[in-house]
């Protein structure tokens, strides 16, 4: 199948019409550095848990990247999903329907990615509770194939900019933890022979993004997550290898120390204080410092070198102020009991978690608490009280009262951090995760607090650069009946393929026209159903436009309209159309992309006087329908095609927008005639 991209750049157009040529928009530009915010987005961030978080609430404009986790993959190289109605079929928003062909999360994602072109988008494969088959993919030369061919087909059908690879972790083996995760596969099959396999993993996938951006014109990115200690390292991960092979590396620098152990400690410090304890019964100590010094001096490039960042606490529940400085740093290095029970009935040292624990889905008590809802954690306890361990750059609080002890990052420790990436020319921050953000507004849902902090404190202030969008152009035909009207039959010549259960349902999204504006030359004046058509110029050729507003055309499906021209006094035949193109939205209030030419035969029959048309003979196609089909029903063409029929209003609606976009070019000021018609799902 024909498939063509087309690479468009952002640009913004003053006057009502685009005139001429494209501008290119010019920004003062953060990209000297080069610095890296990078964000997870869980697909559960929808939950309640988490307080329905949606994509359109990322303060985007603020990130370079955005990974959505997870992905999970089978022993065999298929792909799975962790939530295929979070990722496929929820509404976004108050237009999109539940299972309609632009809902879900993967959608909203794009259609962020659209309004903030500094925006990469990315998928992550794996992490903690589904690294299990990583090992068993890598070892075998046919699953890895498969695997990797997946993964970069996924790439392609959601239109993303680079693969993260969240292998936790190469050549540790582990039981699953089934109180905290009944679905945690652990990870049993983990060997030596993983430093090895693993490296072949990440230069397969590396080529395999390559050959991609040679078909797409893109360049693509590889990342992964990894390790901060040395213990973990070791076991399984050939650090010069991997950061030769990837575009940036992000090393998990929270979670370094937790209620597992019997000493209250930062979970995410910057530096670890001297006076933290250092083995003799208690945990050693570890900090971010601890860890890039070991990367560094292990392999690794500093400017791919991306550190950790948490929105969200650990916390140790019978904590003693019995540490290096009781009055002014009390209850940090203090000795710490049990204090709480896990789900399954176990003691626990953990402080009691934001949500109830449940066994199989936060079965364990960790302190764990958004940074969103720490209000509610100090009504929990009134005493508590917050201090700072300026040695380590760190924040934490303590009520000397109820004995609690939480660890966490704040504004001033993300500042802290950045600055430590611009001295030693790091390659960046990553964050878990964006959901667990406060928003700097009450009233607002965009949770943007500590997401700001980062990105004052790696760029001043000053916008991040824009990429240029890529997008892929769907092949979409046409059969024009021309005579005294136009009788068109929009059909999309796309077919789905895959037969991955994953992959056919994103490539049918992928294919599937949602939201589509059309765009027709023609040389007389255009109506629809009695209403004039709004023109707009595009690289001088002025076309008139029709909006499709809540229509999906899925492949092998067909549309068909009926438009008036304006003809001259005796005259019986329009002129012809000249050309058609069109470009989507993923939401009717979304920017519009991917302006496409579209194929098209046309077929001129001229009016007889008793009232029936005659083919004159100019038909330069095989067979179109005559008459368009008022009861809105789908029917079947004599290609297979299914052909939507539109359920018309007797008067158009007209519109106005402040911006249409094609791809990322703006075009301001104009009306679009919406076309309505229900939606059919096949």
């Amino acid at each position: 199948m024909r498939k063509t991209l087309r690479t468009i750049t952002r640009g913004a157009i003053g006057t009502a019409l685009l005139l001429g040529s494209f501008a290119l928009a010019t920004q003062v530009s953060a990209e000297d550095k080069a610095y890296r915010n990078v964000m997870y987005y869980g697909d559960w961030s929808i939950e309640e848990t988490q307080g329905h978080f949606l994509p359109k609430d990322i303060p985007a404009d603020k990130l370079t990247h955005l990974n959505f986790a997870f992905l999970d993959f089978d022993v065999d190289g298929s792909l799975k999903w962790t939530d295929d109605f979070a990722a496929l079929d929820i509404e976004t928003s108050e237009s999109i329907a539940t299972g309609a062909a632009n809902a879900g999360l993967l959608n909203a994602l794009q259609d962020l990615r659209l309004k903030n072109p500094n925006l990469k988008l990315g998928v992550s494969v794996g992490g903690w509770t589904k690294s299990g088959d990583f090992a068993l993919n890598a070892q075998d030369p046919a699953k890895r194939a498969k695997l990797v061919a997946n993964l970069i087909k996924f790439v392609r059908y959601n239109e993303l900019d680079f693969l993260d690879i969240d292998w936790e972790y190469p050549g540790a083996v582990r039981d699953g933890d089934l109180v905290d995760s009944a679905k945690d596969e652990g990870t049993p099959n983990a060997s030596e022979a993983d430093r090895q396999n693993y490296v072949t993993l990440l230069t397969e996938l590396h080529n395999g993004l390559k050959e991609l951006g040679k078909t797409t014109g893109k360049t693509y990115e590889l990342s992964v997550a990894l390790a901060a200690g040395p213990y973990t390292l070791n076991q399984g991960t050939d650090i010069p290898s991997v950061f030769n092979i990837v575009d940036f590396a992000n090393v998990m620098t929270y979670d370094i120390h937790g209620a597992w152990e019997n000493t209250s400690n930062h979970h995410t410090a910057l530096y670890t204080n001297p006076k933290a304890p250092q083995g003799d019964g208690k945990p050693w100590s570890f900090s971010i410092n601890d860890s890039v010094n070991y990367y560094l001096s292990n392999g690794a490039i500093a400017n791919k070198l991306v550190i950790g960042a948490a929105f969200y606490s650990r916390g140790w529940g019978n904590v003693e102020n019995d540490g290096f400085d009781p009055k002014n740093q009390p209850g940090l290095f203090g000795n710490a009991d049990f204090a709480t029970k896990d789900a399954d009935g176990n003691p626990s040292r953990g402080a009691e978690n934001e949500n109830p624990l449940i066994n199989g889905d936060g079965g364990r008590n960790g302190g764990i608490w958004s940074y969103r809802n720490f209000d509610q954690l100090k009504v929990k306890y009134p005493d508590l009280t917050e201090y700072w361990d300026d040695a380590a750059k760190a924040p934490f609080m303590y009520s000397a009262k109820d004995k609690v002890f939480f660890t966490y990052d704040n504004e001033r420790s993300l500042t802290e951090k950045a600055n430590y990436v611009k001295e030693k020319n790091l390659g960046g921050m990553i964050t878990w995760m964006q959901s667990q953000d406060a928003p700097s507004d009450p009233a607002s849902t965009r949770r943007d607090v500590l997401t700001t902090a980062i990105y004052n404190g790696l760029y001043g202030g000053a916008a991040l650069v824009q990429h240029d969008l890529v997008t892929a152009n769907l092949s979409l035909s046409a059969n024009i009946v021309t005579s005294s009207d136009y009788k068109l039959t929009l059909t999309n010549s796309e077919e789905v393929t895959e037969t991955d259960a994953v992959l056919k349902a994103v490539e049918l999204k992928h294919k599937t026209v949602k939201n589509g504006q059309l765009y027709i030359q023609a040389d007389e004046a255009l109506s629809y159903k009695g209403t004039a058509l709004p023109t707009v110029v595009v690289e001088n050729i002025t076309y008139y436009v029709l909006d499709f507003e809540n229509v999906a055309l899925a492949p092998n499906e067909s549309l068909e309209i009926i438009l008036t021209p304006n003809l001259g006094d005796g005259v019986q035949v329009a002129s012809g159309i000249k050309k058609l193109a069109f470009t989507q939205k993923i939401d009717i209030n979304s920017l519009a992309y991917g302006f496409t030419e579209i194929t098209f035969k046309n077929k001129i029959e001229v009016p007889t006087t008793d009232g029936n048309d005659q083919n004159d003979g100019k038909d330069d196609a095989d067979t179109t329908d005559k008459a368009e089909n008022s009861d809105n029903t789908d029917k079947k063409d004599n290609t297979g095609n299914t052909k939507k029929t539109p359920n018309l209003p007797a008067t158009g609606e007209v519109i106005s927008l402040t911006a249409l976009v094609f791809g990322v070019i703006i075009i301001s000021g104009v009306a679009y005639l919406k076309l309505n018609t229900k939606r059919t799902v096949k």
